[in-house]
């Protein structure tokens, strides 16, 4: 079996004797985790104070926080809560740190939930409309990239096309975009966008 010859540039072998940027990126993790941690705080508060939590399928779930290394090959956290993932009902709150590209926050639903929120979501779009604002309702339902052509950009301009798509599909997802900055910044925006979604949960 012939070898494979393994070649690095210049960069690489840089890098590779270089530990500082390697410390610096697991600092940024370890401060990025904390403060999804304070985050769940906060969203589970909303939730008990909005009482969804009154819904028995919703209290046995706390928020869970997962980290990796390789999504479309970059690091990433998510924090979901609400997160309810069954064969027929979904219902999930999913914040998302991507590294090098966003933030994102992303109201995922199917079956029963998805229902809820078809019922709610024209006469509240106005509240979340002060974001910029991505739908999802066909394609990849696991996709979060939010530039993938399974998102369209949604605007003032939402009407009848869209809101039948909507309720054709099997699922919907409605995400907001943050840019990645100051942590207390992108926290207090990720907070705002999340009382906004649980208002289209409520029954």
């Amino acid at each position: 079996m012939e070898e494979t010859k393994i070649q690095l540039s210049e960069d690489e072998l840089l890098l590779m004797q270089n530990s500082d940027w390697i410390l610096t990126k697991n600092s940024i993790i370890e401060k990025i985790s904390r403060g999804f941690i304070n985050l769940a705080d906060q969203m589970q508060e909303t939730v008990i104070a909005s009482q969804l939590l009154a819904d028995k399928s919703i209290t046995p779930f706390s928020p869970k926080i997962s980290k990796g290394e390789k999504y479309l090959g970059l690091p990433y956290i998510i924090l979901d809560y609400p997160r309810i993932f069954g064969k027929k009902d979904i219902l999930a709150i999913r914040t998302l740190f991507w590294w090098g590209n966003y933030c994102s926050i992303t109201l995922h639903v199917k079956g029963v939930w998805r229902e809820v929120v078809l019922r709610n979501v024209t006469s509240h779009l106005h509240q979340l409309y002060r974001n910029t604002l991505y739908m999802s309702f066909s394609g990849n339902e696991w996709s979060h990239d939010l530039l993938d052509t399974d998102y369209i950009k949604l605007d003032q301009r939402f009407g009848e096309e869209t809101l039948h798509k909507m309720k054709e599909a099997p699922f919907l997802k409605i995400a907001a975009k943050i840019e990645i900055g100051p942590w207390i910044v992108m926290e207090a925006e990720l907070f705002e966008i999340f009382q906004s979604l649980v208002v289209l949960i409520k029954s």
